[in-house]
Protein backbone atom coordinates (compact mmCIF):
# COMPACT_ATOMS: atom_id res chain seq x y z
CA UNK A 1 0.00 0.00 0.00
CA UNK A 2 1.00 3.51 -0.64
CA UNK A 3 1.54 6.57 1.66
CA UNK A 4 -1.54 7.53 3.64
CA UNK A 5 -2.74 10.62 5.21
CA UNK A 6 -4.64 10.01 8.55
CA UNK A 7 -8.40 10.90 7.84
CA UNK A 8 -9.14 12.60 11.42
CA UNK A 9 -5.66 15.07 11.50
CA UNK A 10 -3.86 14.27 7.93
CA UNK A 11 -0.95 13.55 9.61
CA UNK A 12 1.55 10.88 8.29
CA UNK A 13 0.16 6.92 8.82
CA UNK A 14 3.13 4.43 8.91
CA UNK A 15 2.02 0.66 8.43
CA UNK A 16 1.90 -2.18 11.05
CA UNK A 17 0.45 -5.05 12.51
CA UNK A 18 -1.68 -5.96 15.45
CA UNK A 19 -0.53 -8.24 17.99
CA UNK A 20 -2.31 -10.41 19.89
CA UNK A 21 -0.67 -11.16 23.60
CA UNK A 22 -0.98 -14.35 24.89
CA UNK A 23 2.14 -15.17 27.01
CA UNK A 24 4.50 -15.89 26.79
CA UNK A 25 4.19 -15.83 22.98
CA UNK A 26 2.96 -12.84 21.40
CA UNK A 27 0.69 -14.06 18.30
CA UNK A 28 0.23 -11.54 15.32
CA UNK A 29 -3.43 -11.09 14.40
CA UNK A 30 -3.32 -10.48 10.71
CA UNK A 31 -6.21 -12.50 9.20
CA UNK A 32 -9.58 -11.03 8.09
CA UNK A 33 -12.62 -13.56 7.27
CA UNK A 34 -16.23 -14.00 6.02
CA UNK A 35 -17.97 -16.05 7.53
CA UNK A 36 -21.97 -16.98 7.78
CA UNK A 37 -23.15 -16.22 11.36
CA UNK A 38 -25.71 -18.98 11.01
CA UNK A 39 -22.43 -21.54 11.91
CA UNK A 40 -21.79 -19.55 14.94
CA UNK A 41 -22.51 -20.76 18.41
CA UNK A 42 -23.86 -19.24 21.06
CA UNK A 43 -19.88 -17.80 22.05
CA UNK A 44 -19.96 -16.82 18.82
CA UNK A 45 -17.23 -19.42 17.47
CA UNK A 46 -17.11 -20.89 13.99
CA UNK A 47 -15.50 -24.38 12.44
CA UNK A 48 -12.58 -23.39 9.87
CA UNK A 49 -14.47 -25.01 7.20
CA UNK A 50 -17.53 -22.47 7.43
CA UNK A 51 -15.03 -19.70 6.78
CA UNK A 52 -15.38 -18.80 3.08
CA UNK A 53 -12.75 -16.05 2.72
CA UNK A 54 -9.40 -14.64 4.56
CA UNK A 55 -7.40 -11.73 4.09
CA UNK A 56 -4.13 -10.30 5.24
CA UNK A 57 -4.72 -7.59 7.30
CA UNK A 58 -2.65 -4.45 7.43
CA UNK A 59 -2.85 -2.10 10.26
CA UNK A 60 -1.47 2.01 9.83
CA UNK A 61 -0.96 4.10 12.98
CA UNK A 62 -0.81 8.11 12.60
CA UNK A 63 2.65 9.41 13.94
CA UNK A 64 0.02 12.22 14.68
CA UNK A 65 -2.76 11.67 16.49
CA UNK A 66 -2.75 7.58 16.88
CA UNK A 67 -5.54 6.80 15.06
CA UNK A 68 -5.56 3.18 13.77
CA UNK A 69 -6.98 1.98 10.54
CA UNK A 70 -7.08 -1.40 9.10
CA UNK A 71 -7.09 -2.47 5.78
CA UNK A 72 -7.80 -6.29 4.22
CA UNK A 73 -5.54 -6.64 1.66
CA UNK A 74 -5.89 -9.25 -1.54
Amino acid sequence: MGKRACPKCDGEMIAGILLEHTMPLVEVATVWAAIDREYCDKHGNIQAKHITDRRRVETHRCKECGFLESYAIG
